[in-house]
């Protein structure tokens, strides 16, 4: 009976953390006038950065900036031709470790509470957009999930991508 209960409560816990959602958080220049913005261009990614992500990787690198591409011509955005684009866009990966401890059980003298521990991996995406005559940030959204098996690492950061857009630009 124990056994049937450990393992349903780690189910549990696995099929949360798989099926977890993007937890996304933006902010935005007030003074900005986004109406004005029509053209992007990507900013050199920093290869020397020492806190450089493991999921921060070319291959990864292309599949964000697929995503991202794809979001915002989807909102009438075009990348920039020349060297003169309204907008610079650069983003950072981070990734954590995370421990989720589940309690079960009766927790009386006879019978004490049960813990399943649960070690899982977080990223955070952070997109920034900058005006580029400004050389100022004028909006950022981070999208915050748990990282699952590599094999569904595209669909992750396309979601990832299209929750942190969702709301831009800010009307």
């Amino acid at each position: 009976m124990y056994k049937c209960i450990k393992l349903a409560g780690l189910l549990a816990v696995l099929l949360a953390a798989g099926c977890a959602s993007v937890s996304v958080q933006t902010d935005f220049d007030q003074d900005a006038d986004f109406s004005t913005y029509h053209t992007y261009k990507w900013m050199p990614p920093r290869e020397d950065r020492p806190d450089r992500s493991p999921f921060d990787n070319d291959l990864n690198r292309k599949r964000i900036h697929e995503a991202v591409d794809r979001e915002l011509a989807a909102r009438g955005y075009t990348q920039a031709e020349t060297d003169e684009p309204d907008l610079l866009i650069t983003y950072h990966m981070g990734l954590q470790d995370r421990v989720e401890v589940s309690t079960y059980g009766y927790g009386t003298w006879r019978r004490p509470y049960r813990r399943e521990v649960h070690h899982y991996k977080e990223s955070t995406l952070v997109l920034d957009l900058i005006d580029s005559g400004l050389k100022q940030l004028v909006w950022r959204g981070a999208g915050t999930g748990v990282i699952g098996r590599y094999d569904d690492i595209e669909k992750r950061i396309n979601d990832a991508v299209t929750a942190i857009l969702k709301d831009f630009p800010p009307q």
